[in-house]
């Protein structure tokens, strides 16, 4: 089993390596040429993609490790968990929702896509099949029931 997010997470990287030992260097180099560099916008342009491309690389560097060093196999086979698809009803409507707990860097990307640390997420986490959760949200409490659980175990992405 793989985590889908490193796959792009180490694309990024590469680009971000690419552009941080050929393209800015290139860049810097240009800019320079231009003379004076205490009154140079561009040479600043370029220092400032130059400092960002860098905190970059060790965001993603630092997230890829922690994305490595998290262990697939130690997840729960029979409750919520990373990876988990939920299925909810709404206690009052009988309205079915289907969710998926991901990393913080899918979030968004496909409707019902949650993270562990999202309100819904921290509601469900570590629960089974069956139980009933009170979910206090700013427009109220809602009341929902798990009524289907797709662990990650269970999945072929």
């Amino acid at each position: 089993m793989k985590i889908n997010i490193i796959s792009k997470l180490e694309e990024e990287l590469l680009k971000l390596e690419k552009e941080r030992t050929q393209k800015i260097p290139k860049e810097l180099s240009r800019a320079a040429a231009f003379g004076d560099l205490s009154d140079n916008a561009e040479y600043e342009a370029v220092k400032s993609r130059q400092k960002f491309v860098e905190a970059r690389v060790s965001q993603v560097q630092d997230r890829l490790r922690s994305l490595a060093s998290l262990d697939l196999e130690s997840l729960p086979r029979d409750r919520v968990a990373f990876g988990s698809i939920i299925h909810l009803r709404a206690l009052d409507s009988q309205e079915i929702k289907i969710y998926r707990i991901v990393t913080a860097e899918e979030v968004g990307k496909i409707p019902g896509q949650i993270t562990a640390s999202s309100p819904i997420g921290k509601a469900i986490n570590g629960k089974k099949v069956g139980e009933e959760i009170e979910l206090n949200l700013p427009a109220g409490t809602k009341y929902l029931k798990i009524e289907k659980i797709i662990t990650i175990h269970e999945q072929d992405d």
